[in-house]
């Protein structure tokens, strides 16, 4: 049994005419053309054609919100300026504070080790007492002759 092929008919073609805009139905038939009118403001206060459709009472009140809201925004940024300036004290007396605790205790360290070394030196031990007043002068030297506003850069090969 051999079966056939159905051949296949050729598709119907439709009027591609562009000059015929015959509808086909009443819902093709309708067209309407739409509009939209958008307007945007930022701020506390409408522009004044929107603000003048309100009453004269609420329009007051609309400006005289904006005032307290502006007025409100001021102070917080003095708030703020003046936070900024204390903190900025505080860590200057911060600084400060821990600048004169380092030297004092430098100068303490460093005074005890003079004082060791020479010890030393009193009771013979010259090697020692030597090699204690080197050690303990010599970091002091350093940061005495050197200058904390140079700045180091590094040097590449």
């Amino acid at each position: 049994m051999t079966r056939r092929k159905k051949k296949q008919k050729p598709a119907s073609r439709r009027n591609t005419n562009p000059s015929s805009n015959q509808p086909r139905n009443k819902e093709q038939s309708t067209r309407g053309i739409a509009q939209l009118h958008h307007k945007h403001f930022e701020g506390p206060i409408p522009p004044p054609e929107v603000l003048g459709a309100y009453e004269p009472e609420i329009a007051k009140t609309i400006v005289q919100m904006a005032q307290n809201e502006s007025k409100h925004r001021h102070q917080i940024e003095t708030n703020e300026q003046k936070n900024r300036a204390e903190y900025i004290r505080t860590k200057q007396n911060l600084i400060y504070q821990t600048t004169r605790n380092s030297q004092v205790f430098a100068f303490i360290i460093l005074f005890i080790t003079i004082t060791g070394s020479i010890f030393l030196l009193y009771k013979g031990r010259n090697l020692s007492g030597a090699g204690t007043f080197i050690a303990g002068i010599a970091p002091a030297l350093k940061v005495l002759f050197s200058n904390p506003n140079k700045k180091q850069t590094d040097k590449k090969p």
